[in-house]
């Protein structure tokens, strides 16, 4: 990254390989095995990772006691350049509340994981809970609402599907 003469967001994962509390930097080996210096951020906030329908676990209060050698972290932030090219953490992730937590290893974290995809398309397709297949759709928007037409208002002719329903989306 040598002659870079503008700032950009990027991600930072790797393993921490040192915390200066002097500086308020830490140092991470990326998967590739190449070091990078993190400083943190005045605003620079830290949480947990979490399961969809998990509320937000924050880590922002022990952040600095969580940077431990050999811990892995997603560094969220902006890269300055300066004399050299500075990374500024401002969103930290964590894979656990201790160093050798990795939530998603739990037992029942992808069954939570996919009941919640089931439960939103189920919300969405049916939110009374009542199932009305002449309401269904095909295409869900990510806020969960629906896009198309009723699939039982479709015309098909005696040799497929009409020139209008085929613009159409079910």
């Amino acid at each position: 990254m040598g002659n870079v003469d503008f700032t950009f967001s990027d991600l930072v994962a790797g393993y921490v390989k040192g915390f200066d509390q002097t500086t308020d930097s830490y140092v991470v080996t990326t998967p590739g095995g190449k070091d990078v210096a993190v400083s943190i951020g005045v605003n620079c906030y830290a949480e947990v990772v979490r399961n969809l329908g998990e509320g937000f676990q924050d880590a922002t209060g022990p952040m600095r006691e969580m940077l431990v050698p050999g811990r892995f972290v997603f560094s969220y932030g902006i890269f300055y350049p300066e004399d050299v090219l500075k990374f500024e953490a401002k969103h930290l992730v964590f894979l656990g509340r201790s160093q050798d937590e990795w939530r998603f290893e739990a037992q029942d974290w992808w069954v939570k994981q996919i009941r919640q995809i089931c439960d939103f398309y189920l919300n969405a397709q049916f939110p009374d809970g009542h199932i009305d297949f002449s309401q269904y759709r095909t295409q869900i928007t990510v806020e969960g609402t629906k896009v198309g037409v009723p699939c039982a208002r479709r015309r098909i002719r005696s040799r497929g599907w009409s020139t209008a329903s085929r613009r159409r989306t079910c």
